[in-house]
């Protein structure tokens, strides 16, 4: 039976009634865990297992995703606990129920596909290919030199972009280098669904000096034979008198712009 008391859950820190359970391996082995129950969910916990802190909201995620963009990690099929690993190898803990939940808010996103044999269940990475799945039918791109210093700092490009093919598009990467080195957050970078004004949520995948893979999560996931327009915007100085543009994907139509006062 569940315990009557009310007491904090280690995980998530929401009030909950607890119930001991235990049970079998395989092996004969008993071991015991506890269940915390708050409303319509649940996180559990093996005994004698070290409790884990709590992250802010879709850390875990940012973590995950960039471990499965990362070159330490090109496993194509894996396990929550093959994520609880080697994120430990990175010095950011986690238990399993984190490293599932977040796994499965994943597999709703496009990132992850789900493999069910048996009673195991893995997941399958839909990250490793990086070509770009869709045509750009348009793209106006405009370097703007807002500190009137000849830097031309802001970058603006409009993308009409086309889901040509039969599965909804959930995300597109881009890649950035610049002439000076910039923080995350000198960098400034965002994207905006034009077409349904919504935010775009940005993962950054790889953050080097003068190097930056960031991915693009549409809020709504472009559907076969739709077309939208992706705003994208970032501040960095531009040193060099030549600028390069490239895309690996089909693109119909280009437009570009130096934008000053003087």
């Amino acid at each position: 039976m569940r315990g009557g008391d009310h007491i904090s859950c280690p995980i998530c820190k929401k009030s909950s009634t607890l119930n001991r359970k235990w049970t079998r391996k395989k092996s004969g082995k008993k071991y015991s865990y506890e269940v915390f129950y708050h409303g319509a969910t649940s996180h559990w916990i093996r005994v004698g297992s070290s409790h884990v802190k709590r992250y802010r909201k879709n850390e875990v995620q940012e973590k995950i995703v960039e471990l499965l963009n990362s070159l330490y990690f090109r496993r194509a099929v894996f396990t929550s606990n093959d994520i609880v690993e080697a994120l430990k190898d990175k010095q950011f803990i986690i238990n399993y129920t984190q490293a599932r939940a977040s796994l499965m808010k994943l597999s709703g996103s496009g990132f992850l596909s789900i493999l069910r044999k048996d009673r195991k269940m893995s997941f399958v990475n839909g990250t490793i290919e990086k070509r770009l799945n869709y045509t750009v039918k348009k793209t106006i791109f405009s370097l703007e030199d807002v500190s009137e210093d000849g830097t031309f700092k802001r970058h603006h490009i409009t993308s009409t972009i086309l889901n040509d093919k039969e599965i909804p598009l959930f995300y597109m990467h881009f890649r950035i280098t610049g002439d000076n080195a910039r923080s995350r957050d000198q960098f400034s970078f965002s994207a905006v669904d034009s077409t349904r004004e919504e935010n775009a949520t940005i993962y950054f995948l790889e953050d080097k000096p003068q190097d930056k893979s960031v991915l693009i999560v549409f809020a709504n996931p472009i559907q076969s034979g739709e077309e939208r327009t992706i705003s994208i915007d970032y501040f960095w100085p531009e040193r060099g008198p030549s600028n390069t543009f490239t895309i690996p994907t089909d693109l119909e139509n280009m437009k570009f712009y130096l934008v000053s006062k003087k």
